[in-house]
């Protein structure tokens, strides 16, 4: 995919093309987050824009994670700082979490256990997909070892049964189109967290 462009460009990225990795060093002490006192909006959002209609985004992902929200995962910008959605790993208390934030216009935070290790030095990466049916965001996830291309297959093709972690009703409501693509954010690490981005596609 030759279209993605930087929202706030990060320290460090390359792209592997034979194998769509993408190998990201964040910029430290970065994040995306609203509340009623306080906007970030310095994580590294890597997307393509003015995406149209219904669509899924996919991909596996893994990172070293060592300070407290270290993240990476996907975006779906629809209306600037305001009105946005993100999912993926997020480190907390020193456990990995599968994490997704909707904002509109505040930031709403959730979890659920990541029954697998993600990090970089382990066999497991996190598939994540992103959906939009009109209106409706839907999150689901899985795992695979990173070097079973046949169980990474069956996740990115559907035939193995994703685990929906979050449903954002009505929240592309009346919205045509948005931006989508890999964020990365570490709002406690001075150094930035590195993470590999493997087969990021957009299907519609």
């Amino acid at each position: 995919m030759d279209n993605l462009t930087w929202h706030n460009p990060p320290p460090s990225h390359s792209h592997h093309a034979p194998t769509n990795i993408h190998t990201i060093r964040a910029t430290p002490s970065s994040d995306f987050w609203r509340t009623t006192t306080e906007t970030r909006n310095t994580g590294n959002f890597l997307h393509c824009s003015n995406v149209r209609g219904n669509f899924k985004v996919q991909c596996f992902l893994n990172g070293v994670w060592t300070h407290e929200y270290d993240q990476a995962g996907l975006m779906i910008r629809v209306q600037g700082e305001e009105k946005w959605v993100k999912a993926g790993i997020e480190l907390m208390g020193g456990v990995q979490y599968v994490s997704a934030v909707v904002t509109n216009p505040y930031s709403d935070w959730s979890l659920t256990p990541s029954f697998h290790s993600t990090a970089l030095s382990s066999e497991h990466m996190l598939f994540l997909e992103l959906e939009r049916k009109g209106p409706v965001i839907l999150f689901r996830h899985g795992f695979a070892r990173s070097t079973d291309g046949v169980a990474k297959e069956a996740l990115r093709s559907g035939e193995e049964t994703l685990t929906m972690f979050r449903k954002a009703v009505g929240f592309a409501d009346g919205i045509e189109a948005v931006d989508v693509g890999i964020v990365v954010a570490c709002p406690k690490n001075s150094e930035g967290v590195s993470v590999s981005i493997e087969g990021f596609r957009i299907l519609q």
